[in-house]
């Protein structure tokens, strides 16, 4: 990924004679800067008082809720899974709320790809739900995916 972003740079340079040139496009069209990240947060907040019920809805509820969930996510991970999958989460929730406009929360979230496979290992966890009628959640919480992210070690067993 860090090659990617840097022939990207290297195309900015090319085209207009400036790698970070997109972020003054950005500004100028969209209005979006790079800020901390409850600058954004308080932004959406500020949606709901303004806009149509739809729009307040979809702009400010939606973004503030899949943020939330993002910000638990962050927080669950360095809890329960390996280090090197928090700095990913981390660093992914914090490079799209740092912004002064969070667009896309919802769309932003899949590249924070744990969440997706361990919130449903964390929800069965939670919920306690071991008896064998939940056969899905109890064999989900014990898939070899979901023991790896969590650190563990998935050791199939050979007794017929």
């Amino acid at each position: 990924m860090p090659a990617g972003f840097g022939v990207y740079l290297l195309l900015n340079w090319k085209i207009s004679a400036e790698p970070f040139a997109f972020l003054r496009s950005r500004k100028a069209l969209f209005d979006i800067s790079a800020a901390w990240p409850w600058v954004g947060v308080r932004g959406h907040i500020t949606h709901l008082d303004w806009r149509s019920p739809a729009e307040a809805e979809m702009i400010g509820t939606q973004e503030l809720y899949f943020t939330a969930l993002g910000l638990i996510c962050v927080v669950a991970a360095w809890l329960k899974l390996r280090p090197a999958y928090a700095v990913w989460m981390t660093g992914s929730w914090l490079l799209v709320v740092s912004a002064t406009f969070i667009e896309s929360m919802p769309r932003y979230m899949l590249t924070m790809f744990l969440s997706l496979f361990c919130l449903p290992c964390w929800t069965c966890i939670a919920s306690g739900m071991r008896s064998s009628r939940f056969g899905l959640c109890y064999s989900w919480r014990y898939s070899p995916a979901c023991l790896f992210a969590a650190g563990g070690r998935f050791e199939p067993r050979m007794d017929h």
